[in-house]
């Protein structure tokens, strides 16, 4: 059963992922976890979460205020019975505390990002960054201005590159959406080297661009055969020119995704997402959610 930890701090931008963890939820048969941190520095939060302490009234009344505003979350949004977890201290690390907190396979953060460009408009070092830069297991990113009203998890896009993570993209993802399999669609965008702008031999940059798509083709129709053959529902599409975050984002608008699936990997993972990479762009600027996951031989 998939544990869903989804982070709230009170405000209406964060319980815009509470609907999509529950719709995950219901997928997997899975349980999900509200999580409220209440920020302080390190040292006064292992003072005050002393046995003796945990008990004044001035800390009871916190702990209560939030309480009822998670209860009050969850009655809103119809989850049943989810459990409540109120942490002091830095908000980052108490997030990736209780989503570590198991045994078994990884939790799944759903936690949200802003909109108009997504995570662009977090300030390096929010909440939201260090989450996705160290946590290990899988992440879903729900922009603020997503739709809330039932969200759906039915076709997800999965770009893919050749590699043997994007053959293992398609088994991870299953394992982390459940059941029914849910409708793919797998998109290969090549993308155009900005050597090949700047070459004065032509001749030589269209073979090697007719090679690569050639070759990035082949390796798509496999993938749609391993998918078919697995019993899924599949369909791929190759985009051969253009920017390859814009190209994935399109194409999850074209095909009606309701989330793209990523597998990162090498380098630490998610851990290692820099500026401009693939992942981290398309975590910017995509309008529908973002299921990261780290490849099985990275964790």
């Amino acid at each position: 059963m998939t544990r869903i930890v989804v982070p709230l701090d009170g405000s209406r931008f964060a319980e815009t992922a509470v609907p999509w963890a529950g719709a995950l939820a219901g997928r997997t048969n899975g349980s999900i976890t509200l999580v409220s941190v209440i920020p302080m520095s390190s040292e006064f939060a292992a003072w005050i979460t002393s046995e003796q302490l945990s008990h004044q009234p001035e800390l009871a009344d916190v702990i209560g205020e939030r309480e009822q505003y998670l209860a009050a979350v969850a009655d809103q949004f119809g989850l049943r019975e989810p459990e409540i977890a109120i942490r002091f201290g830095s908000p980052a690390r108490e997030i990736l505390a209780v989503a570590e907190s198991v045994d078994a396979q990884p939790a799944v953060i759903v936690m949200s990002t802003h909109g108009y460009g997504g995570i662009k408009r977090l300030a390096i070092g929010s909440v939201a960054l260090q989450v996705i830069h160290k946590y290990q297991g899988p992440i879903m990113t729900v922009r603020d201005d997503a739709p809330s009203a039932a969200p759906r998890l039915d076709k997800v896009l999965i770009p893919v590159d050749g590699s043997d993570y994007s053959a293992a993209a398609v088994e991870q993802t299953q394992g982390i959406l459940g059941e029914p399999p849910p409708q793919l669609h797998l998109v290969r965008a090549v993308g155009t080297p900005s050597w090949a702008t700047r070459s004065i031999n032509h001749g030589l940059v269209a073979d090697f661009i007719a090679a690569s798509q050639e070759w990035a083709q082949e390796k798509l129709d496999t993938l749609l055969e391993q998918a078919a053959s697995a019993g899924y529902e599949a369909t791929a599409e190759l985009r051969p020119e253009g920017n390859v975050v814009e190209e994935i984002v399109s194409a999850a608008t074209a095909a009606g995704a309701d989330i793209i699936a990523m597998t990162t990997h090498g380098l630490g993972g998610v851990g290692r997402i820099v500026i401009g990479s693939t992942a981290d762009g398309v975590l910017r600027h995509s309008p529908i959610p973002v299921l990261l996951f780290r490849s099985e031989s990275d964790t």
